[in-house]
C-alpha cells in the first residue's frame, strides 16, 4: 500500500505537465495565426494614376491669303462733253451773228457764223482733246485754228456744195490733259473766191 500511494503524485506531476505542455502548443496556435502586427493599421491609400498636365492645343494662327489685287476692267474712254455756241465757254471777238432756231440737225439748233476777216471765236476747255463741228455750205470761207497760241490749221474749209450741218471741220488729237484754249479766225477769202461765213456750230472736248 505505501507503494502505490508514492506513484500516485507523480503520476499527477507528469499529468499536470501535459496539461501545461498542450496549453502552450494551443496558445502557440492561436498566435501563429494573429497578424503580424498588432499595431495601427494603415489603410493602403489606392494609387492614383498621374495626373496628365492639361497640354493646350497649340493655337492655330490664321493665315490670311495674300489679297490679289482685283485686275481692274478697262475703264472705257469718257464720252465727250459736247458745247453749244451759246454756252459759256465760247467767246467772240469782232462781228458775229448767233443763229437758233434751226431744225436741220445743228447741236441745240444753233450755230455762230461771221464773214469779216480777223474775227475771232475762242473756246475755253479742260481736257486732253477737241473737236470742232460747223455748217458747211454753198455760202462757206476758211478760217485758221490755234491751240494755246500756236496756229495748228491754217485753212479749215467750211465750204460744201450743199448744206451740211454738224460737220466735223477739225479735231485736235491728243493733247496735255489740263486747260485749253482753241481759237477760229476767219481768213481773208482768195482773190478768185468772194467772203464766205465761218459758221462754227458746237464743240465737243475730251475731259
Amino acid at each position: 500500500m505505501t507503494r502505490s500511494r508514492s506513484k500516485l503524485p507523480m503520476t499527477v506531476a507528469v499529468a499536470g505537465l501535459l496539461l501545461v505542455a498542450g496549453l502552450a502548443l494551443i496558445i502557440y496556435g492561436v498566435v501563429s495565426r494573429r497578424p503580424a502586427s498588432l499595431g495601427t493599421q494603415t489603410q493602403a491609400t489606392p494609387a492614383t494614376a498621374p495626373t496628365a498636365a492639361a497640354t493646350a492645343a497649340p493655337t492655330t494662327v490664321a493665315t490670311t491669303a495674300p489679297t490679289t489685287a482685283a485686275t481692274a476692267a478697262p475703264t472705257a474712254p469718257a464720252a465727250r462733253i459736247p458745247v453749244a455756241v451759246s454756252a459759256d465757254d465760247f467767246h467772240f471777238r469782232g462781228k458775229w451773228q448767233v443763229v437758233s432756231g434751226m431744225n436741220d440737225g445743228r447741236y441745240a439748233g444753233m450755230s455762230a457764223r461771221s464773214l469779216i476777216p480777223g474775227a475771232r471765236l475762242i473756246v475755253r476747255f479742260v481736257g486732253h482733246g477737241i473737236r470742232l463741228y460747223g455748217v458747211n455750205g454753198p455760202g462757206g470761207g476758211a478760217g485758221s485754228v490755234a491751240i494755246d497760241g500756236v496756229m495748228v490749221d491754217p485753212d479749215v474749209s467750211f465750204r460744201a456744195r450743199l448744206k451740211r450741218p454738224h460737220t466735223l471741220v477739225f479735231a485736235s488729237g491728243p493733247l496735255p490733259q489740263g486747260p485749253h484754249r482753241l481759237s477760229v479766225t476767219v481768213n481773208a477769202p482768195a482773190p478768185d473766191r468772194r467772203r464766205g461765213y465761218v459758221n462754227v456750230e458746237s464743240a465737243a472736248y475730251d475731259p
